[in-house]
């Protein structure tokens, strides 16, 4: 859905189209020119009602007001991964009553590291702003990113601690159910990556219960420790091919499965030889870890939900 819009001022616009087709299916994607309207003053509104999905706009010119709201009743946290190479605009997150920079060309970060922010009433705009009237659109190639929401508790404000606390039963429970990447294994070595604030995990796979991308392989085919900078996930992203099922493989000694999952920098991950289940899914193309537990925790949650009947899948060990 696209409204295009005329600026006064910084944060004031005049609408002098309104959207059409409502009740159209949800919009994921956007790509766009800011040479289609040739001003410097002009404003394009995109509505996205998806939680994950790509904005392109070439030759930036004017500015871009994309607003999220990929759900009615929650709020999220959303994050983008900007493509490197991109150019042309800075992109900012609109908050109360002022933008929020969240990346520039020159901002001095790591082109990977992702830019998050958090929604206020179920819905959050980003604003991305080109150069004035005196820079040629036509040197500036444009702004790709993804985006990706996830829902948060709407009665406090996000703490990044959110994302290391234990899963609660029914977590893990819905985790294992729906992950992207289900496997039970020991952590056998860690990497810190301060510049994209991720840290990875080199897991040695003693059962692949399901996976929806290749990110757990044979030895001979996964490297770790001297990948390049630009394929730290080591796996091509589900949403550039379709994804594959891969689901309940034991491996053995001479078949050992290995893969690399990640966990945010300041979780503060650590290598040891206690097996784990660890549930996850793909995020801005890379295998996040949602929820781990020893496995004899799991099988605790595991045996409850059964003699409960309180599992809505099968529940391997």
């Amino acid at each position: 859905m696209e409204v295009h819009c005329w600026k006064i001022g910084w944060m004031l616009a005049v609408c002098l189209a309104a959207a059409i087709g409502s009740g159209a299916a949800l919009t994921c994607d956007w790509k766009g020119s800011g040479l289609a309207h040739g001003t410097t003053g002009h404003v394009t509104v995109v509505s996205l009602g998806c939680g994950a999905g790509r904005v392109q706009w070439r030759y930036p010119q004017g500015a871009l007001r994309v607003a999220l709201d990929p759900s009615d009743a929650f709020d999220f946290r959303a994050c983008l991964r900007v493509e490197a190479g991109s150019r042309g605009a800075r992109i900012f997150v609109e908050t109360h009553r002022r933008l929020q920079l969240l990346w520039a060309e020159d901002d001095g970060l790591d082109a990977g590291r992702w830019r998050c922010f958090v929604s206020r009433g179920g819905a959050a705009s980003l604003f991305l702003e080109a150069p004035g009237e005196r820079a040629d659109p036509l040197v500036r190639s444009g702004v790709s990113f993804e985006y990706d929401a996830q829902p948060t508790e709407s009665d406090r404000l996000w703490d990044d601690l959110e994302d290391c606390r234990p899963c609660t039963d029914s977590e893990v429970l819905l985790s294992y159910c729906t992950s992207d990447f289900v496997v039970r294994g020991q952590i056998t070595g860690v990497e810190h990556h301060d510049r994209l604030d991720r840290s990875a995990l080199l897991l040695s796979a003693s059962r692949v219960i399901r996976q929806t991308n290749d990110i757990f392989r044979t030895n001979g085919e996964l490297t770790f420790g001297d990948a390049p900078a630009g394929d730290l996930s080591n796996h091509v992203s589900d949403r550039y091919r379709p994804a594959v099922q891969f689901a309940d493989s034991a491996a053995t000694a001479d078949t050992a499965v290995r893969g690399r999952v990640y966990v945010p920098r300041h979780c503060g991950a650590h290598s040891g030889r206690a097996q784990y289940l660890l549930m996850g899914r793909h995020r801005l193309g890379v295998p996040m870890v949602t929820c781990s537990l020893a496995v004899d925790e799991w099988r605790r949650i595991r045996a409850a939900a059964e003699r409960s009947a309180t599992n809505e899948c099968v529940l391997e060990t």
